[in-house]
């Protein structure tokens, strides 16, 4: 299981998701596509700048989350390495759309990256809780 760098991850959902992916809405009118890494508490562009926070989001957002599942390997008389985790998660704002598609989309893309890829259960939208759908994939990876 080879290394995977958060930019080549980051372009890989891009081309993936191509026309797809929404946009966030700031104060000011301005827009930006609604792809973000998200680093501890803070939302960071792709050079580690903290981004300010968007008043609303329209259409598909995807948030990627490094190092979720750290695990120590260590082999007998050899280097060790570290398993890790990204956390990909789709979430559609657009009360019309569902995520299931994009997720299929997106899913067999990331096979391509030749790393272990595996899913969590697609949480519906509910009016009552004001929730939207949303459903989460995880790319396993070495560093």
């Amino acid at each position: 299981m080879p290394d995977l760098d958060i930019l080549t991850l980051r372009s890989q959902i891009t081309n993936a998701l191509s026309g797809q992916i929404g946009n966030y809405v700031y104060g000011n009118g301005s827009t930006q596509p609604a792809l973000r890494i998200e680093s501890g508490t803070e939302i960071v562009d792709d050079s580690g700048n903290p981004l300010p926070a968007p008043t609303r989001v329209a259409g598909l957002e995807v948030v990627i989350e490094p190092y979720t599942n750290t695990s120590v390997l260590l082999y007998m008389g050899k280097e060790g390495g570290l398993e890790d985790r990204y956390r990909i998660t789709l979430k559609q704002h657009d009360r019309t759309l569902s995520v299931s598609a994009d997720f299929t989309t997106l899913f067999k893309s990331l096979v391509r990256l030749g790393q272990p890829i595996s899913a969590g259960p697609l949480q519906p939208r509910t009016s009552a809780l004001n929730r939207i759908e949303q459903q989460v994939l995880f790319v396993n990876y070495q560093r």
